[in-house]
């Protein structure tokens, strides 16, 4: 006799609803129902990126706008784990991730805590701020982080 097993009384991991039951996800709003504008800060969790410094002692960092949002990028400030003690050298740009069309921003020469001016660069997506290391502590964490604002649609 085969083996009956119980009526299913759950919804199954990651689905809508019970098997069978014709429930769908629900439909997305088109894009054409944003069209308002509104100016806010750019959020941490978009605005900035870490990584860890290799033996090299150099480490390159790419932050940047993604969707259809505009940042309007005031400055970048950066850090390594080290901190004030590390005199490593940091270069920051703007412009796509390819080499033509880079505009230069600034530099530090105190790469483990400092701020590089970016004077209210406009990055719209697939551009980028590109911050690079020279000179920086292996193993230790490299951080950067945008401020200023971003323009979206909501």
């Amino acid at each position: 006799m085969p083996r009956r097993w119980p009526k299913l009384t759950s919804p199954s991991a990651g689905s809508w609803g019970l098997p069978g039951t014709g429930i769908m996800r629900p439909a997305s709003a088109p894009m054409a129902a944003y069209s308002a504008l509104l100016m806010q800060q750019i959020r941490p969790g978009e605005g900035s990126k870490t990584g860890v410094v290799p033996g090299s002692g150099k480490i390159t960092l790419e932050l940047g706008p993604d969707g259809l949002s505009t940042w309007y990028v005031s400055y970048v400030a950066i850090s390594t784990t080290t901190g004030a003690a590390d005199t490593s050298t940091a270069t920051a740009q703007t412009g796509p991730a390819v080499t033509t069309g880079l505009v230069p921003a600034g530099q530090s020469y105190a790469g483990g805590g400092d701020s590089i001016n970016l004077g209210g660069a406009a990055l719209v997506p697939g551009d980028y701020i590109i911050v690079t290391w020279a000179g920086a502590k292996p193993g230790d964490q490299a951080f950067i982080r945008a401020y200023g604002n971003q323009q979206v649609l909501v």
